[in-house]
C-alpha cells in the first residue's frame, strides 16, 4: 500500500497558489537539454539551472514532482475538514487524526503526493504550507466509508441522572440520547459501543473486553495513562464514526479521552 504525504496551507490567491507548483519553465529546459542538439555555446548546453524549479520542489529537495502521483487542490473558499474528506485519496481517519494533532480550523489547499524517496523530513520543510505527516494510501480494494475513528469518553465518580434516565432495559443509550447529549446528529453515528455497571471496574479492563479491535484498545489506554485518569469507572462510550469531530468539554459527567483511527 502506498504512503502519502499531506500538506494543508491557506493561500492568499489561486494565482500564487498554481505559481508556487509551476514546474513547467523546468520541464520545458530539460526538454531542450535532452532532445535538442548542442549549440557548441558552454553556457547554452549546461544542465537547466536548479534555481529554476517550482518553489514546492525547491523546499522539500525534489528536482520535479510527478503530476501521476499528486493531488493539488485550490478552494476558492475556506474548506473545514469534513469538506475536502473525498479529495484525500488515501486512510481519512488517518488524515483526520493528522488533522487534529495540528489544531488547524480551516483551509483552502490540500496537497497529498506519493513518492517513496521522499522522508518525512524533507517534506516537512515546506515554507508556504503546513506539512501534517505520511498517512497509509489506498489500495484498489479500499473503501473509505469503511475507515472509522473511535471516540472515548469514561465516566467521572457519579454517572449524571441525564444518562441513567435515558438507559433502557438493556443498560443502553439509544443512538438518538447520545446524538442529544453529544450534540451531533445522529446520521453520522456508524456505531455505538457503550458499557455501564453499577459497580466501578477496571477501566484498562472494560476497554479490552469491550472494544473488539485489539490496537484501537491498546491505543485507547495508552491515553488513558497519559491522561491520569481514574483507573476505574463505570461507564464507557466509544462513539464510532466515519467523519472527522471536535469535542472539548467535558459534559455529563463524562470524560473525554480522545480520538483512535482504525489502521
Amino acid at each position: 500500500m502506498a504512503e502519502l504525504h499531506i500538506w494543508v496551507a491557506n493561500f492568499e490567491s489561486e494565482e500564487a497558489f498554481e505559481k508556487y507548483f509551476d514546474q513547467v519553465s523546468y520541464l520545458k529546459a530539460w526538454s531542450i537539454y535532452d532532445n535538442e542538439p548542442p549549440t557548441g555555446k558552454e553556457e547554452d548546453d549546461q544542465e537547466p539551472d536548479p534555481e529554476i524549479r517550482c518553489q514546492f520542489c525547491k523546499e522539500i529537495g525534489i528536482d520535479t514532482y510527478d503530476e501521476d502521483f499528486i493531488v493539488l487542490k485550490y478552494y476558492h473558499k475556506r474548506q473545514q475538514i469534513n469538506d475536502v474528506l473525498n479529495d484525500v485519496p488515501g486512510n481519512t481517519s488517518a488524515f483526520l487524526k493528522l488533522y487534529e494533532e495540528n489544531s488547524i480550523d480551516s483551509i483552502n489547499v490540500l496537497i497529498a503526493y506519493e513518492n517513496h524517496d521522499l522522508n518525512q523530513e524533507s517534506a516537512s520543510k515546506t515554507e508556504k504550507l503546513i506539512y501534517l505527516g505520511a498517512i497509509p494510501g489506498l489500495s484498489d480494494n479500499d473503501d473509505k466509508a469503511n475507515l472509522n475513528t473511535h471516540y472515548l469518553w469514561l465516566g467521572k465518580d457519579e454517572t449524571s441522572s441525564s444518562i441513567l434516565e435515558s438507559l433502557n432495559d438493556d443498560k443502553q443509550l439509544s443512538k438518538d440520547k447520545i446524538a442529544e447529549i453529544l450534540g451531533i446528529d445522529r446520521q453520522i453515528i456508524k456505531e455505538v459501543n457503550f458499557y455501564y455497571t453499577e459497580n466501578k471496574e477496571n477501566v484498562d479492563e472494560i476497554i479490552m473486553t469491550q472494544v473488539e479491535d485489539y490496537n484501537i484498545a491498546e491505543q485507547m489506554i495508552l491515553k488513558v495513562d497519559e491522561l491520569g485518569v481514574n483507573s476505574t469507572t463505570n461507564l464507557m462510550l466509544d462513539l464510532i464514526v466515519s467523519q472527522y469531530l471536535k469535542f472539548e468539554e467535558n459534559k455529563h459527567n463524562l470524560v473525554y479521552i480522545g480520538s483512535f483511527s482504525e489502521e
